[in-house]
């Protein structure tokens, strides 16, 4: 008979966030112009990035729900994927008990600035506190106990070399969360 790996964590197998609620482009463009309320939060953003949706993660996310629906995975998408729900996470200790941990968004990398990249989680309806990016300065804030983190983003694995240190970046930031 096969043996079934049992949770080495109090709550389960697998936590995700992906496919987080973004500012498409296009919409984005017309109500720019109109001078919407949503506008004028649009250009409150500060960054003035536009991240477009991700179809694949949520395709992504559906498999990894698929696989682990025995294990009851926590799956945070589209509106639910947020900063704020992973800072609520962490200061209830969730985070700290699953022993999978997948971020499939999109990934901002700042070369200049290691401590600036991040992960970009929703970018619609945050509180002023708020402003989606997870950045690599701010992992380290996180208590993370994950046996494996996946970072399912571009160019995640790109940093800074810094002798005797390695590459600083969103990978050591997790590795120190």
């Amino acid at each position: 008979p096969q043996k079934t790996a049992k949770p080495c964590l109090k709550n389960g197998y697998l936590i995700t966030f992906g496919n987080p609620s973004t500012v498409d482009f296009n919409i984005a463009r017309r109500l720019v112009m109109r001078g919407s309320d949503y506008a004028r939060a649009f250009r409150q953003l500060g960054r003035g990035d536009i991240w477009k949706n991700l179809p694949g993660s949520l395709a992504e996310l559906s498999k990894l729900e698929e696989l682990f629906r025995k294990t009851k995975p926590r799956i945070y998408k589209q509106a639910d994927a947020t900063e704020a729900k992973l800072q609520s996470l962490n200061k209830k200790g969730v985070l700290a008990q699953y022993r999978y941990l997948v971020f499939s968004a999109h990934g901002d990398i700042n070369l200049k600035v290691p401590a600036l990249s991040s992960i970009v989680l929703g970018q619609v309806n945050n509180p002023p506190e708020i402003d989606g990016y997870v950045t690599a300065g701010e992992w380290p804030g996180y208590d993370l106990k994950s046996d494996l983190m996946v970072l399912s983003a571009c160019e995640t694995g790109v940093g800074e070399v810094v002798g005797g240190e390695g590459v600083m970046g969103l990978p050591y930031a997790f590795y120190v969360a």
